[in-house]
């Protein structure tokens, strides 16, 4: 017959189906010792139900979310890129790129990339748009879409990027070519 109070590095009950031993998440006392009765007093930082909040979003360019290889390095994760230009729009999404002013200039990146909405996107061609989405592989072409996808409208009537003028050395003709020779540029104008 003891007064029991749970120590101050456990929180709850993580396996509520064990046998109930009191010296595992108990601090036993003499019968009737009230002092603290009601009041649990954990560590610092130890006990919470609030969940730890989510890693930030990286913000960043296009090119880099493509990255140089057949898949994006961000695959999975939620990142933001910021006034990328509408290309084109269809029935479930539409093309971004970066503006002419903030390519790269690496000859192995994509500039541009589809933001899938799955529904008919409210955007229109020239729009400059602030994106936040999950990069994600849809047939081995890289996306932005659900979840937490979010569309913001920061200006209309910008000029389209430069298109990629494909001729005799523009993709190589070179045979067989490499597997990333059309990834660099995929989503672009």
């Amino acid at each position: 017959d003891n007064t029991l109070r749970k120590k101050a590095t456990v929180c709850r009950d993580v396996d509520p189906n064990d046998t109930f031993d009191p010296s595992v998440q108990w601090e036993g006392f003499a019968t009737n010792t009230f002092d603290g009765l009601g009041a649990h007093v954990a560590n610092t930082g130890v006990c919470t139900d609030v969940p730890p909040p989510p890693p930030p979003t990286p913000t960043l360019e296009i090119f880099e979310i493509q990255g140089n290889g057949l898949a994006s390095p961000y695959a999975g994760q939620r990142v933001e890129t910021l006034d990328a230009i509408v290309t084109a729009v269809g029935p479930n999404g539409f093309f971004i790129q970066t503006p002419d002013a903030r390519v790269d200039a690496n000859a192995e990146t994509s500039n541009g990339i589809y933001v899938y909405t799955g529904s008919v996107p409210t955007v229109l061609v020239g729009d400059g748009v602030n994106v936040v989405g999950t990069v994600q592989e849809f047939f081995n072409l890289t996306e932005l879409g659900n979840p937490g996808l979010t569309i913001t409208v920061v200006s209309s009537g910008n000029a389209l990027p430069t298109p990629v003028a494909f001729g005799a050395t523009v993709p190589s003709p070179d045979r067989p070519q490499p597997a990333t020779e059309m990834e660099r540029y995929e989503g672009m104008l």
